[in-house]
């Protein structure tokens, strides 16, 4: 007997493919695959071509394919008159889906990685409080070395929990919740977080630290925050980064 001649018994595939020998039988009862050959005594013989149509099947539905999609799959549904061509429809559909659910677990994953940094964060950073007139702002501090503000807006520290987790082996780092976020937590009479004020509470936070100039990171709404502290105080920015600050042309 040749090796595309072999048979194997539902004990054999079970092991191989990693499904549970009922969990066969239900999907030949469902009609998912093809009922495999049997000897006289009325016992399952899979070929070749069986085990690996299976461990296929086993792929579209770890994948999510509908049972319904898999059963023309694997040509058990016996109405399909063209299996070539449905395989074809029903794998590129299912590969859209997959690839939309990819992109919807990576940004889950992201966001779920994120907070583990913040968690971390909170676990390992104290949390300090700067006094404003109207407001208080909450700030963290890691690191050793050259000062390097990362500023966000509305983002706040739990948005650079694992950047300054990175940074802090070069830096001392220093982030903060703009007024109304997070732990600094909106206060009637509070002004409202314009550029200009956002400004002035990151130059009070910088004069905490130093009367000199620092080094600064700012993405979204912080890189327009970076953009007035320039323009207020010049003296107290060294370097800055700006990413992806709104453009007002859009607005």
């Amino acid at each position: 007997m040749s090796e595309a001649d072999e048979l194997f018994g539902i004990a054999e595939v079970s092991t191989w493919i990693g499904l549970a020998p009922d969990t066969l039988r239900y999907f030949e009862r469902q009609g998912v695959v093809p009922s495999p050959r049997r000897d006289s005594a009325g016992r399952r013989q899979y070929t070749t071509a069986d085990v690996e149509l299976i461990r296929m099947l086993v792929h579209l539905r770890e994948t999510g394919m509908p049972l319904a999609d898999i059963a023309q799959f694997t040509s058990a549904d016996d109405k399909v008159a063209d299996p070539a061509r449905i395989r074809v429809e029903l794998m590129t559909a299912h590969r859209r889906r997959v690839h939309d659910r990819r992109e919807e677990l990576d940004r889950a994953l992201d966001v779920i990685t994120r907070k583990i940094a913040d968690f971390n964060d909170r676990i390992t950073s104290s949390v300090d409080l700067l006094d404003r007139p109207d407001c208080t702002i909450a700030f963290g501090v890691q690191g050793e070395g050259p000062l390097l503000f990362l500023v966000g807006a509305p983002a706040g520290r739990a948005g650079f929990a694992a950047l300054a987790h990175e940074l802090a082996g070069r830096f001392t780092v220093v982030t903060h919740d703009p007024r109304g976020i997070g732990a600094s937590r909106a206060v009637p009479g509070m002004a409202a977080p314009t550029p200009e004020v956002l400004a002035e509470d990151l130059a009070a936070l910088v004069d905490r630290f130093t009367a000199g100039p620092a080094l600064f990171v700012g993405t979204s709404g912080g890189a327009v925050t970076l953009l007035e502290l320039g323009k207020q105080h010049p003296d107290v920015v060294s370097r800055a980064v700006l990413h992806e600050k709104p453009s007002l042309n859009r607005m």
